[in-house]
């Protein structure tokens, strides 16, 4: 009676193994359990018919009924001396088969996608089976990898990507399917893998790649020439665009972009894309002045006379772009009140004096006007050099002559009379 049961015991392992064991990767098992195990027990009474229905993917594949007479090693029950099971109404196994020395019953089954199994016990109450139905199954799942958004046309994604796996088997069924997979980790070929396994321990795997870049790309527009300090330029320019990405790489950046236009505050625009299809976008101001600022040395006028020894300068000094930063009159820096300006300058010199303006804008463009003024501040010496003093004349006219020591020499008159002079001499 031990030997029996060690005997069940051993059989049932093997085929438990049969329908358990699996490898990495592609794996061959061959069995699957198709029905069972189930316990039915001889009751008292009259015999009675237990129906059981199960249902099967491919009934085409093959199948074996496996009765443990008495249960499993570890079962307690008594054996039947007879039993009658069938499959959808075709006997399977009958009371032939069964006596106190039998311990296992097997029989070929040719079932159907929905199936009745009926068995009936008989003999003395107490007696019990426990019944399988093994199936073979020599076949791979089948598994598919997905993912919930396609790739870029360079391979790249640019936001996280779920990885679905779809899973069947046309015998066995699937035992497991691996559940999604989110990829979150930044890298470039990132193999996603997944297996499948079916009841028999059949096992095949699906893997899928995945390039992930969901960091933006650097991008830093420049000037050159560089600006001022006012932030100003005053020749053309050219804005240059820098751009690099750690990952993906760049896709585009943009070329440079040469500026000619005169203006404050202009603003341009460059981007750059990787190759995963991060855009940044950048804007360079450019202030680019290269006209000159417009002055004018309005008082006083070119080669006005003066015998004081300062003299009032007024004018006006404007800018169209960048406005006038610096106004200097002789050296001395004059404030600008709504682009006019007015100062008081020393003369140093008897006779010609220069007035010199200088304006420079904010970007460095400078013009400078000059005047010339003369300081005069000795009178002039007459003389009557045509007649002597006291003479006596007979005529009623008298011309008069002489000289005068001065080139500055304005108007000459003669008892309120103008008159000629040249040289400084009549």
């Amino acid at each position: 009676m031990i030997t029996d049961r060690l005997n069940v015991f051993l059989t049932f392992l093997f085929f438990s193994f049969l329908s358990l064991c699996c490898f990495s990767g592609i794996a061959y098992a061959g069995s699957f359990t198709a029905f069972g195990p189930e316990v039915f027990h001889r009751l008292n009474g009259s015999p009675v018919t237990e129906i059981r229905h199960f249902s099967l993917l491919n009934p085409g594949t093959t199948y074996t009924l496996q009765v443990f007479n008495g249960g499993l090693a570890d079962d307690t029950y008594e054996k039947v001396s007879s039993s009658v099971i069938t499959l959808n109404g075709i006997e399977a196994v009958g009371p032939s088969n069964f006596n106190q020395n039998v311990s296992l019953v097997e029989a070929g089954l040719f079932p159907e996608i929905d199936n009745e199994l009926s068995v009936e016990l008989r003999g003395k109450p107490g007696g019990a089976v426990t019944i399988y139905i093994i199936g073979e199954d020599n076949d791979l799942p089948s598994i598919t990898a997905s993912i919930d958004h396609a790739a870029n046309m360079s391979g790249w994604h640019k936001n996280d990507v779920t990885v679905t796996f779809t899973c069947s088997d046309a015998t066995s069924g699937i035992q497991s399917c691996p559940d999604p997979v989110t990829v979150t980790l930044e890298a470039a070929a990132q193999v996603i893998s997944g297996t499948a396994i079916d009841y028999a321990g059949n096992s095949a795997t699906a893997s899928v790649e995945v390039s992930l870049d969901k960091t933006l790309p650097l991008l830093e527009g420049s000037i050159s020439p560089l600006p001022n300090s006012n932030g100003w330029n005053n020749t053309d320019v050219t804005i240059n665009f820098a751009c690099s990405d750690l990952l993906s790489g760049i896709a585009f950046c943009s070329p440079p972009i040469p500026v000619a236009a005169e203006g404050g505050g202009q603003l341009f625009e460059g981007e750059a894309t990787d190759v995963a299809g991060n855009n940044i976008k950048t804007t360079v101001l450019v202030n680019l002045d290269k006209s000159l600022p417009s002055l004018e040395i309005l008082s006083p006028l070119e080669g006005a006379f003066t015998n004081s020894l300062t003299i009032d300068v007024s004018g006006t000094a404007s800018d169209l772009y960048s406005q006038v930063e610096w106004l200097t009159v002789n050296g001395a820096a004059i404030p600008l009140s709504a682009d006019s300006y007015s100062t008081s300058v020393a003369l140093n010199e008897e006779g010609t004096n220069v007035i010199t303006a200088i304006a420079t804008d904010r970007a460095g463009n400078g013009i400078e006007k000059s005047k010339s003024v003369i300081r005069d501040t000795v009178s002039p010496v007459v003389a009557i050099t045509s007649h002597v003093d006291g003479v006596y004349l007979n005529t009623p006219t008298i011309s008069i002559s002489g000289s005068i020591n001065d080139l500055n020499t304005a108007s000459v008159t003669v008892n309120g009379l103008s008159a000629d002079f040249t040289d400084g001499a009549d």
